[in-house]
């Protein structure tokens, strides 16, 4: 975990990324600045991605990852943007992408996940 891109990460984002041990795909951390809105974004955020992408929810944060598609990733992306009281943090490490506010800002254009789903 001595990547630079890591630098600004809170540790418990940084323990979580270290104990899943993400492959170089895509992983997103969805805060929840409302806790009464965990369950239902938790829901609603379970019928948007593939089955394929693990879901872990912890205290106020939902973690996934898997071989995220770029149209997967933009459809959270759309999620977030609409939904009050949700918010993505993001970091691009050695275990993968974290999407930010910036979104896909942190994705290069010619990158291609594992999978070749890009």
């Amino acid at each position: 975990m001595d990547s630079p891109y890591f630098e600004d990460m809170d540790r418990e984002t940084r323990r979580h990324v270290d104990r899943m041990r993400l492959t170089p795909h895509y992983g997103v951390v969805l805060n929840i600045t409302q806790p009464e809105l965990t369950d239902v974004v938790l829901s609603d955020i379970r019928s948007i991605v593939p089955k394929s992408i693990e879901i872990k929810r912890e205290g106020g944060k939902i973690y996934f990852a898997g071989p995220m598609s770029m149209k997967t990733v933009q459809r959270v992306r759309r999620y977030v943007d609409a939904t009050e009281g949700v918010n993505g943090k993001a970091y691009r490490g050695e275990y993968g992408f974290f999407m930010d506010d910036a979104w896909l800002d942190y994705l290069p254009e010619n990158n291609a996940s594992p999978s070749g789903s890009m």
